[in-house]
């Protein structure tokens, strides 16, 4: 099982989430899967959180 962080409302911290979800059993023509290790928070992602800048529709 796979782990990400969502942004569940605007807020602060506290409206980060990390979860579990499952990841797609079949790839898509031309896509590969890497495994990360460790990831980064952009600047812009605190934007988003804060409700500066709209996330993206999905």
């Amino acid at each position: 099982m796979a782990k990400k962080i969502v942004i569940t409302a605007i807020g602060g911290p506290e409206v980060l989430k990390y979860i579990d979800y499952d990841l797609p059993t079949k790839l898509e023509k031309d896509n590969i899967r890497i495994k990360q290790t460790s990831i980064g928070v952009n600047f812009i992602d605190t934007y988003h959180r804060s409700g500066i800048y709209p996330l993206p529709s999905k």
